[in-house]
């Protein structure tokens, strides 16, 4: 069983979604929430979460998105763009 991961604080200052309809921008965010969760949850916070660092300011993060992509494939995308470069800056790079 794995141990539980320490707590942490995601705070996103702005999440910009150009392009979408209000209903749309919903459905992504809620998607973007619920698979960052998950992907917490499968691969944990170790590489961030013990830093010591009380906040990180993060570079923006562009995800090119194509006409016609569902919200919640945008969501998701963005979710696991988020975790990489959290990882990634955990891990010092």
């Amino acid at each position: 069983m794995r141990a539980p991961a320490p707590p942490f604080e995601l705070s996103i200052g702005d999440l910009v979604l150009e392009g979408m309809t209000p209903g749309a921008r919903q459905v992504c965010a809620a998607a973007f929430s619920a698979e960052f969760e998950l992907i917490v949850l499968n691969r944990g916070t170790a590489s961030f979460a013990k830093q010591d660092h009380s906040e990180w300011q993060l570079p923006t993060l562009t995800l090119p998105a194509h006409t016609g992509d569902q919200p919640r494939r945008v969501g998701r995308a963005l979710a696991v763009a988020l975790y990489e470069a959290l990882h990634y800056a955990g891990e010092g790079r």
